[in-house]
């Protein structure tokens, strides 16, 4: 092994007395961490060749593109207010409990109590309008339905740990490291401080960010919602069926830097175009939503199209609507090609393979 070398001077330009030239100077360098190729290479090709995949909570049968619930890595989903981000949430870190029961989860939401999501996972589950629920409406299916889910349901009752608000990252940090955990849903970004003092958003947004990366760091598979910005929510929303590829979508978080720094996983929850105002429970239409894949480290950028039930708050895959139906073409901007190849029926046999994998955002369907 080769040890690590460093100095401990370094030298640097630096402007002269009077700002008219440069002089070199000498400063204080700390001892840098190093590494050589030779020292982790076999190891790490013996595990490309050998070893076990790195491990994914899924939360559903189907697997919803690259989304998945992944150790040490952190997923931020972002959306407009009433879109269905604890919803959303609440399934991911319930659907991967009941899926593995050896898995053991922390949640914090800071805009309701344990109660009231567990009633939301409930008619999930059960199939019970939440309002029947929330109003004690018992009809004749109602016991039936959810003493169906109790043994479900009681599976999760020492695997799933709340932390009551108000609370902070601190006080999170602190029941994770009494209670064994391997993902952690915090609800939401910014109205999480990372500690007790008092400081202005912006800096409470960037402490708060780094403690969920160092929470991450730990170990556990971090779920985090987030606000959006509401000019950029609205463009969001806009454009939700869109596949251009082109449009930087992220910058629709508010204090995006942190997110697009922190995260390694983010997700903007939309609303498609085409969804009407609920007028009563008997004539509701679950609504029609995009969760758009804006940034990933190590995947494939995969926007998965949703309808959302509000009354089970139960998600489902969709197939993507005629993109003509809304006047977006499916490529935004046609490739160039040569001009012995404009023949007739050519460019349109092109887009037709095109279709299949583009090489640029891939969606589900």
């Amino acid at each position: 092994m080769i040890a690590s070398t460093s100095t401990s001077q370094s030298e640097h330009f630096s402007p002269g007395s009077s700002g008219e030239d440069f002089d070199y100077v000498s400063a204080s360098s700390q001892t840098a961490s190093q590494v050589m190729l030779r020292e982790f290479l076999p190891g790490l090709l013996d595990n490309v060749l050998t070893g076990e995949p790195p491990p994914e909570y899924l939360f559903d049968a189907r697997p919803w593109g690259t989304l998945a619930l992944k150790p040490g890595q952190i997923t931020c989903i972002g959306g407009a207010p009433n879109c269905g981000k604890t919803a959303l949430l609440m399934k991911m870190v319930t659907g991967a409990l009941v899926r593995d029961p050896n898995l053991r989860a922390v949640i914090g939401c800071v805009e309701m109590g344990e109660d009231i999501l567990l009633e939301r996972t409930l008619a999930r589950l059960s199939g019970v309008y939440l309002g029947k629920i929330l109003k004690r409406d018992r009809d004749s299916f109602f016991a039936d339905r959810i003493n169906n889910v109790r043994p479900q349901l009681e599976s999760l009752a020492d695997r799933l740990m709340f932390v009551r608000r108000p609370f902070t990252m601190v006080d999170v940090r602190a029941v994770c490291d009494e209670f064994q955990r391997h993902i952690v849903a915090l609800d939401y970004l910014q109205r999480i401080s990372a500690d007790s003092r008092l400081v202005e958003l912006r800096q409470q947004v960037t402490l708060t960010m780094t403690a969920t990366r160092e929470l991450a760091d730990q170990g556990p598979a971090v779920l985090l919602a987030a606000a959006l910005n509401r000019q950029a929510s609205s463009r969001a929303q806009s454009r939700a069926e869109s596949a251009d590829d082109n449009v930087n979508d992220l910058a629709a978080f508010r204090d995006s830097s942190d997110v697009e720094y922190s995260a390694d996983d983010a997700y903007v929850l939309a609303k498609a175009p085409g969804n009407m105002v609920t007028l009563s429970e008997e004539e509701y239409t679950p609504k029609k939503l995009v969760l758009r894949h804006v940034k990933s480290r190590n995947s494939l950028t995969m926007h998965i199209p949703l309808l959302f039930d509000g009354r089970l708050q139960e998600f489902t895959l969709r197939k993507w609507e005629d993109q003509e139906a809304y006047g977006i073409p499916r490529i935004i901007t046609p490739p160039k090609t040569h001009s012995s190849k404009k023949e007739e029926g050519f460019f349109d046999s092109f887009v037709d393979n095109l279709k299949e994998g583009d090489g640029g955002t891939t969606w589900l369907s």
